[in-house]
């Protein structure tokens, strides 16, 4: 079993290190901002102001608000949501084929939330670069110390998302 000596030097815990740097937060500081971001979700701020008062990009925001909403989903829920955001932020992933192929598989199917996230998966298997664009999505954030205020902010942001998740919403982003 390796100290934490060894640890230390191991090429494994050097990049992630090295990553970490580059990014210019170090784990406390990411852990502070992203709680600054789930406590704030609920408040009615904009995503620019939060972006502005944390020193972070708007999209980073963006994308972790995402993935607090997606927290209170179901799974299939998470994994549409996932793919449309997936398709609307990196559509250079999908070729025009992919795209069409996609379209030709959703039209027939129910629009029942578990349907449609059972045929993306398959679709997805076949697909391995844009299940992992997708899976990175999916990426749980670290647990929150405010289970208390994720779960009021997210519960009432995820109806507004799960009332938007069906098959013409997934549709539409395919067709964009």
């Amino acid at each position: 079993m390796l100290n934490l000596s060894e640890l230390r030097n191991t090429r494994f815990y050097q990049e992630v290190k090295q990553e970490g740097l580059e990014e210019g937060l170090d784990q406390g500081e990411r852990r502070a901002k992203l709680e600054t971001i789930r406590r704030t979700v609920g408040l009615g701020i904009n995503l620019e102001t939060i972006a502005q008062i944390l020193d972070l990009s708007v999209e980073f925001v963006r994308q972790t608000i995402n993935k607090i909403q997606r927290e209170s989903m179901s799974v299939s829920e998470g994994a549409i949501d996932s793919f449309i955001e997936l398709l609307m932020q990196q559509r250079s992933l999908f070729s025009p084929e992919q795209l069409t192929e996609l379209a030709q598989l959703i039209e027939p199917l129910a629009d029942e939330i578990d349907v449609l996230s059972a045929a993306l998966a398959t679709w997805l298997e076949n697909n391995p670069a844009i299940g992992e664009a997708r899976s990175k999505l999916l990426e749980p954030l670290p647990p929150s110390n405010a289970s208390e205020t994720v779960s009021q902010s997210s519960g009432s942001s995820g109806d507004k998302v799960g009332d938007r998740l069906n098959k013409q919403t997934l549709k539409n982003a395919i067709l964009l």
